[in-house]
């Protein structure tokens, strides 16, 4: 099965996150790899669309409207999965490892996901 490709946005951003995805053989991007920190939260999930990558953020509010808005207007997106605020990065990997590698790349397509912790 193909893995979801990962492109994680400034809220997200931890050094700490980045190597443990890594580390762990995930194939991520960072909003500050392709030189977009700063950027429109629209940008963001544009950029991460274009790639084909599942866009990991703590931004819930601002990203399930930005999904909401995408549906009513026929755009798609590669996923969104939205981390509780100050979620520990262990936290993050013992959510996020299992459930992705039970999701195939077209299973997120256009889909919200919650980790909670």
């Amino acid at each position: 099965m193909k893995r979801i490709l990962l492109y994680v946005d400034e809220d997200s951003c931890s050094e700490a996150l980045l190597r443990g995805l890594c580390t762990r053989g995930w194939d991520v991007r960072s909003v500050h790899d392709d030189g977009l920190a700063g950027r429109t939260d629209e940008e963001q999930l544009t950029h991460a669309a274009g790639l084909g990558r599942v866009l990991l953020t703590a931004n819930t509010k601002d990203f399930c409207r930005l999904h909401r808005d995408w549906m009513a207007q026929g755009r798609h997106h590669a996923g969104i999965v939205c981390l509780r605020q100050n979620l520990a990065v262990g936290a993050i990997l013992r959510q996020l490892l299992p459930f992705a590698l039970d999701t195939a790349p077209e299973g997120m397509q256009d889909r919200v996901v919650f980790l909670t912790g």
